[in-house]
C-alpha cells in the first residue's frame, strides 16, 4: 500500500523515524510544542514507546526529553505490565562470557561481549537492574533485532525497572542483554548489574547449540596469521586475522580461552557487525560465549576477527579460540577465486605507490590507498607480510572493517579474508596505509599482491538459441551479434542473482539500454578508442529466482563515437539460461480491439501505416510480455513506445530494404492487464526518406481486451479549459491559434484522455504535457480538413491530472502554417 500523508503533515513513517530527533530539538528558548506522532494507525489498541536515544544535535547542551502530555483519539487504556519475575541467576537465564554474583542474586559484568539470554512467552518484557555511578550501557536484541541501548548510569546506587519492549506478539521470543563496554563520560566503569527480568508469561528452556566444531576444523577458514596453542586452540594477535565459519541453524556460541594477555574480538554474522567481545581475564581459563540466537535456519557466515584492541589492564591483544557450537552443521565455504592483480588497471591507486618484486605494489605513505570495485558477497586479499610492515585500514562501501596488521617476523605471502556475506554488490573496497604499526615493526609498509572476488562464470553465447533476437541483428566475426537499429534487443532468461555481459567496445559503439524483469537498469556505453573485448557488470544482488534481461540498442552515443553499434559476444550468469515463453497470441493491427488514434491508413491489406506525428495505436492485453510485427524499410521512422503510461525504448523501423521484423517490447510486466501505446514520433535517422511507422500485428502471451475509452466530453471553449496566450473561435466551438507558446490547460480525473482536433493543410504541431511530463507531439497536418480523435494517454491512474496542449510553432514542410485547432477533450473521469 502507498504510504499516505495528511495535508500539511509529514508521512507517518518519517514522523516515527524522526520522533526522537524532534523531541530532542533545542530551540533558543524553552516552550511547549505539540508533535504529531502518527495518523492512520487503525482503531487499535496500540502501544506507544518514547525512548531517550542519548543522541542530540551539536547545538544542544544535553540529551534531555521533557514530556508534558500525550493526546489520543480515544481513551487511554490500562496496560498489563509484565509480572512474571525471573531472577537473573535462574537456570532459564543463559550466562555467556564472564559474570559474577553481587549481593546474593544480582549478576555483574564489565567484560565487553558478555551477555544474558532468556527465552520467554508473551508480548512484553522489562528488566530490573542496579543503576549506579560505575555503570555502563547495555546493548539489547530481541529475536535477533536491535532494540534501543539502556544506560545504567546513576549518581547513586539504586534498583530501577527498564521497560525493554511491548507489542512483540505472543512469542516465544529471545532477549539478549550484552555488555557493550561503552559508558557515559561521568561513569567510572562500564558494569552491568542485573537483578531480574519480568515477562508477561513464563520463561522457556533455551535449546542451546551443541554440535561441536573445533577451531582447527578444515571447515573453519583461517585468514591471516594463526598458530596452535595447547593442542586445540588457534591463537593470533595479528589485527585483521580472522576465523570464518559457515553453518546452519539459528544460534551459535564459542568457547575461548580468556586470560591476562587477551584482546578484543570483532564479531560479524552474515556481513553485519554484531558486537565486540573482550577476552581479558585476570587468569587463564575457558569461557563459553553465546554469539547469537534467533538467526533463522540459515545458512549463516560467522567472522571472528582480531581487532588489535584491548583493555588497558591486558598485556597483549591475543585471541585464543577453541571451539564453536552450532545447532545445524558446518558447511564448506566457497572462497573467492577470481584473481585481480594489485597493478591491474581496475585497481585505482591513490597517493604514492611503487612496484616491488615485479607485480606487488608497496607504500608507507600515510593516506595512500588502493580502491577496487568488485562483485559477489566476499573478498580476500593476498599480501606480503614482514618485519617492516604496518597496519592497513579497510573500508567496504564506506563502512569501516577491521584493520589488518601485516607485521610478521619474516617475509611471506599471506591471504586475508576481508569480508563474507556482503550481498552480491557491486562493492567498493578501500585499503589505506594507516601509518600505524606494532612496536616490533621497523616501518609501516603495506605490500599488496592481489585481490580475490566472485564472478559469474556460466557462459551463454549471444547467438545461443535461448537468446531471443528482436529487431535487426547480424553476425560479426563468427559469434558476435551486432546492431545499430534503435529498439533492436537481445532477451535472455536466466537463474541466479547476478549477470554480466561480454561485449566488443570500440570507436563506433553506442549506448545499450538495460532492463531486468521489466525495470530499467543503468545504461552501458560501449565506446572505446580501440576495438577490444570488455566485461560489463549489469546487475548483482538480484534474488535467486528466474530473471529476464533485455539489452536494447538505444540509438544514443557519446560525441566521440562514429555510430551507435552494439556488439555483444556473451552473457555470464551464476545460474543457468532458461527457455523464454514468447508471446504467441497474434492480434492484427486492424483488429477492432486495437484503438487507432490520429491518422492511419491501410497498406497491403492488413498493415496500418502513418507518418502523422502523434498518431498512435493502443492495445490492452494480458500476460507479462508483448511484441510487435512491423514492416521495416527505407522510408521508415522511429516509434515511441509506452506501456502502462511509462516510456519504453523507442524502435527505429529503418532498413535499407523492405522486410517484416519482430520487435520485443517488454518482458516481466506481470500478468496485467496492460496498455501498450505505439506512437509515430515524427523522428527518423538521416538515411530514411520519411518517418512512416507500418505495423502488421501484435503478439501477447495473454488475450487482447476491450479498452474503455474516455467518453466525458469537454468542449475546448468550456470555462474549465484555461486559455493561455492568443486563441480565437473557429467554427463556433473550435479554438484556434498559431501563436507559438499559446496553450490550453485542463484539470481532470481518470486514467485516460483524448483530444478531438481539426486537421488540415495549414496545421502545425502541438506539444503535449501531462502532469508536467512531456508526451509525444501531435502533427495536425492533413491535405484536407477533417476532425480527428487523438488518444493522448492511458494508464495515468485514477487521480487528478493536468494536461497542457501548446502551439509549438513547428510544422512539416507541406503545411502552409502552424495552426493548432482544438474541438474538445474526452476524459474517463471528470
Amino acid at each position: 500500500m502507498q504510504r499516505q500523508a495528511l495535508t500539511g503533515e509529514l508521512p507517518i513513517y518519517e514522523l516515527m523515524d524522526n520522533l526522537i530527533l524532534m523531541l530532542t530539538y533545542m530551540i533558543l528558548e524553552y516552550r511547549n510544542r505539540d508533535y504529531v506522532i502518527a495518523y492512520g494507525l487503525g482503531n487499535g489498541p496500540h502501544v506507544l514507546e518514547v525512548t531517550v536515544s542519548g543522541n542530540k544535535r551539536s547545538e544542544s547542551t544535553g540529551v534531555f526529553l521533557v514530556i508534558d502530555a500525550f493526546f489520543v483519539s480515544d481513551q487511554p487504556q490500562a496496560m498489563i505490565e509484565p509480572s512474571t519475575q525471573i531472577e537473573s541467576d535462574n537456570s532459564f537465564v543463559i550466562q555467556s562470557g564472564n559474570w559474577s554474583s553481587e549481593g546474593g542474586i544480582n549478576l555483574i559484568s564489565n567484560a565487553m561481549g558478555s551477555k544474558l539470554i532468556i527465552e520467554f512467552m508473551g508480548d512484553a518484557v522489562k528488566m530490573n537492574a542496579v543503576a549506579g555511578p560505575n555503570r555502563g550501557i547495555a546493548n539489547i536484541r530481541i529475536d535477533g533485532q536491535f532494540y534501543p541501548d539502556i544506560d545504567l548510569f546513576d549518581t547513586e546506587y539504586r534498583n530501577k525497572d527498564y521497560i525493554i519492549a511491548y507489542g512483540l506478539g505472543s512469542g516465544p521470543h529471545v532477549l539478549e542483554v550484552t555488555v557493550s563496554g561503552n559508558k557515559r563520560a561521568e561513569a567510572t566503569a562500564a558494569y552491568l548489574v542485573i537483578d531480574a527480568f519480568l515477562t508477561s508469561e513464563q520463561a522457556q528452556t533455551i535449546i542451546e547449540p551443541e554440535i561441536r566444531v573445533e577451531s582447527d576444523n578444515s571447515k573453519v577458514i583461517q585468514s591471516g596469521n594463526w598458530s596452535n596453542e595447547g593442542g586445540i586452540n588457534v591463537v593470533s594477535n595479528a589485527a585483521g586475522s580472522k576465523l570464518v565459519l559457515k553453518f546452519t541453524g539459528d544460534a551459535v556460541k564459542m568457547n575461548a580461552a580468556v586470560g591476562p594477555n587477551r584482546g578484543i574480538a570483532n564479531i560479524r554474522i552474515d556481513g553485519k557487525h554484531y558486537f565486540d567481545l573482550d577476552l581479558y581475564d585476570r587468569e587463564y581459563r575457558n569461557l563459553v560465549y553465546t554469539i547469537a540466537y534467533g538467526l533463522g535456519e540459515g545458512p549463516h557466515t560467522l567472522e571472528v576477527t582480531v581487532s588489535g584492541n584491548k583493555r588497558s589492564e591486558s598485556t597483549d591483544s591475543f585471541l585464543a579460540i577453541a571451539i564453536f557450537f552450532i545447532k545445524g552443521e558446518a558447511q564448506s565455504l566457497i572462497e573467492p577465486d577470481t584473481r585481480t592483480e594489485s597493478d591491474n588497471r581496475s585497481v585505482l591507486p591513490s597517493g604514492n605507490w611503487f612496484s616491488e618484486g615485479g607485480i606487488n605494489i608497496a607504500s608507507n605513505e600515510t593516506g595512500s590507498k588502493l580502491v577496487v570495485k568488485f562483485t559477489g558477497d566476499a573478498i580476500k586479499m593476498n599480501v606480503v607480510t614482514g618485519p617492516n610492515r604496518g597496519i592497513a585500514h579497510v573500508q567496504i562501501d564506506g563502512n569501516s572493517y577491521s584493520d589488518i596488521d601485516l607485521y610478521d617476523i619474516e617475509f611471506r605471502n599471506k591471504e586475508y579474508t576481508i569480508a563474507y556475506g556482503l550481498g552480491n554488490g557491486p562493492h567498493t573496497l578501500e585499503i589505506t596505509v594507516s601509518g600505524n604499526k606494532r612496536l616490533e615493526s621497523s616501518n609501516t609498509y603495506l605490500v599488496v599482491h592481489a585481490f580475490f572476488s566472485f564472478e559469474p562464470s556460466n557462459r551463454i553465447e549471444s547467438d545461443n538459441g535461448f537468446v531471443i533476437q528482436s529487431g535487426n541483428w547480424f553476425s560479426e566475426g563468427g559469434i558476435n551479434l551486432s546492431s545499430n537499429s534503435m529498439g533492436s534487443k537481445l532477451v535472455v532468461k536466466f537463474t541466479g542473482d547476478a549477470v554480466k555481459m561480454n561485449a566488443v567496445a570500440g570507436p563506433n559503439r553506442g549506448i545499450a539500454g538495460i532492463r531486468i524483469d521489466g525495470q530499467p537498469y543503468p545504461d552501458i556505453d560501449l565506446y572505446d578508442t580501440e576495438f577490444r573485448n570488455r566485461d560489463y557488470r549489469i546487475a548483482y544482488g538480484l534474488d535467486h529466482g528466474s530473471h529476464v534481461l533485455e539489452v536494447n540498442v538505444s540509438g544514443n552515443k557519446r560525441a566521440e563515437s562514429t555510430d551507435t553499434y552494439l556488439v555483444v559476444d556473451t552473457f555470464l550468469v551464476f545460474g543457468e539460461v532458461k527457455p523464454l515463453q514468447e508471446p504467441g497470441n497474434r492480434i492484427e493491427s486492424d483488429n477492432a480491439l486495437v484503438i487507432q488514434s490520429g491518422y492511419w491508413f491501410s497498406e497491403g491489406g492488413v498493415n496500418l501505416a502513418s507518418d502523422s506525428t502523434g498518431s498512435k495505436l493502443v492495445l490492452k492485453f494480458t500476460g507479462d510480455a508483448v511484441k510487435m510485427n512491423a514492416v521495416a524499410g527505407p522510408n521508415r521512422g522511429i516509434a515511441n513506445i509506452r506501456i502502462d503510461g511509462r516510456p519504453y525504448p523507442d524502435i527505429d523501423l529503418y532498413e535499407p530494404e523492405y522486410r517484416n521484423r519482430e520487435y520485443i517490447m517488454a518482458y516481466g510486466l506481470g500478468q496485467g492487464p496492460h496498455l501498450l501505446e505505439v506512437t509515430v514520433s515524427g523522428n527518423k535517422r538521416a538515411e530514411a526518406t520519411s518517418n512512416y511507422v507500418v505495423v502488421d500485428a501484435f503478439s501477447a502471451i495473454g488475450q487482447a481486451q476491450t479498452i474503455l475509452e474516455p467518453s466525458n466530453r469537454i468542449e475546448s471553449d468550456n470555462s474549465l479549459v484555461v486559455k493561455d496566450g492568443t486563441w480565437y473561435s473557429e467554427g463556433e466551438v473550435n479554438l484556434a491559434s498559431n501563436t507559438t507558446g499559446s496553450k490550453l490547460v485542463l484539470k481532470f480525473t481518470g486514467d485516460a484522455v483524448k483530444m478531438s482536433a481539426v486537421v488540415g493543410p495549414n496545421r502545425g504541431i502541438a506539444n503535449v504535457r501531462i502532469d508536467g511530463q512531456p508526451y509525444p507531439d501531435i502533427d495536425l497536418y492533413d491535405s484536407s480538413y477533417a476532425r480527428r480523435d487523438y488518444t493522448l494517454a492511458y494508464g495515468l491512474g485514477d487521480g487528478m491530472h493536468t494536461i497542457v496542449v501548446s502551439v509549438s510553432g513547428n510544422r512539416r514542410l507541406e503545411s502552409n502554417d502552424n495552426f493548432v485547432v482544438i474541438d474538445a477533450f474526452f476524459v474517463s473521469g471528470n
